[in-house]
């Protein structure tokens, strides 16, 4: 698994805090990108995969601070979601549309027990 701040989230965070605004991380994008090593550190450049197969809102309460230097952020599955694999996924800030952070692991795939699909 590899996680990372992207530069753009790096950048958008030191802007933020010098002009006394927030960061409020909103949303996250879960993807599956093809022939991704989840070993591999990721590239600080990347941007929203083009495979985004699900978007979730987080909802405030799911938005946690721990300490300076570290944050929380749950997304919750519901059984009416699915089915896709996913092996990506990012934390976005929807009001700057900026990818602050992504992770890689091997691939999950979710089951709608609905039935539904993307």
């Amino acid at each position: 698994m590899a996680v990372t701040i992207t530069e753009a989230g790096e950048s958008l965070i030191a802007r933020l805090q010098a002009e006394g605004n927030p960061l409020i991380i909103d949303r996250f994008a879960l993807a599956n990108v093809a022939g991704q090593d989840p070993s591999k550190e990721i590239d600080r450049k990347t941007g929203l995969p083009a495979t985004v197969v699900h978007t979730a809102v987080i909802p405030e309460e799911y938005r946690a601070f721990v300490n300076p230097n570290q944050v929380v952020y749950s997304c919750l599955l519901g059984s009416d979601i699915g089915d896709f694999t996913f092996n990506w996924q990012g934390l976005y800030c929807n009001e700057h549309k900026t990818l602050v952070a992504a992770a890689t692991f091997p691939a999950l795939r979710i089951y709608s027990p609905l039935g539904n699909s993307i």
